[in-house]
């Protein structure tokens, strides 16, 4: 009786730590930031390098569109080439980001 009762503890602790760690690879890996943060981030580096020219409409639209469309392949990619768009602060670094999407 002992003995089962030490074989489910362990069952019981390798399948809690597959649910820990499947969570910790969904937050920090699988998780995309919002599209309205990453398009939002989009449009300061252009107010920040065109201060002349308003952010066109059509193009926070477009850009919501694709943030928000989710790969039926390459989630990972994907989440990662949003998170570099959220985070870059000049076009140049977005450019670089959307060389990751396209791996």
């Amino acid at each position: 009786m002992k003995v089962v009762k030490i074989i489910l503890g362990i069952i019981g602790g390798f399948i809690a730590l597959a649910v820990v760690g499947g969570l910790v690879v969904w937050f920090t890996m699988l998780s995309p930031p919002a599209a309205a943060d990453v398009c939002a981030n989009v449009e300061k580096v252009w107010n920040k390098e065109n201060a002349s020219v308003p952010f066109p409409s059509k193009a926070k639209q477009e850009c919501l569109d694709r943030a928000a469309k989710e790969p039926e392949f390459g989630r990972a990619i994907w989440v990662k080439n949003l998170k570099c768009t959220r985070d870059a602060q000049t076009f140049a670094e977005i450019k670089e980001c959307d060389k990751i999407r396209s791996l």
